[in-house]
């Protein structure tokens, strides 16, 4: 995707929390990146010390995708410094277990196993 279309989608993401901030919706910051010149504008505008989300589905498998992420998640930390990261997927080698609190991908359990009803 060209640098301006990832930027919009980075920019308008803001604006909606910010709109849903202010009125009074509590929001958690879902914090996405793609590669290291995503970095720039990924984490602008969330608190530090703050809970986040972030997510790694579909990334499995994939070793550039899983290099990719792993590199954003650490700068995520180094410039945010989380006191919370609530995590959706699978969990990844070398996350901090200690401040993470995880959500099974029921979608991809069902998907894998079948749906039990």
């Amino acid at each position: 995707m060209p640098l301006v279309y990832k930027n919009v989608s980075i920019r308008w993401n803001k604006a909606l929390t910010a709109f849903y901030q202010s009125q009074g919706v509590f929001m958690i910051p879902n914090v996405t990146w793609s590669d290291p010149s995503s970095y720039a504008y990924a984490f602008l505008g969330i608190s530090k010390h703050s809970v986040i989300a972030i997510n790694c589905t579909g990334i499995k498998g994939n070793h550039a995708a899983m290099y990719l992420w792993r590199k954003g998640y650490e700068e995520a930390l180094r410039v945010l410094e989380p006191s919370l990261i609530i995590r959706y997927g699978d969990k990844m080698p070398g996350e901090r277990e200690d401040i993470s609190v995880y959500f099974e991908n029921i979608n991809l359990k069902n998907l894998r196993n079948g749906r039990k009803r």
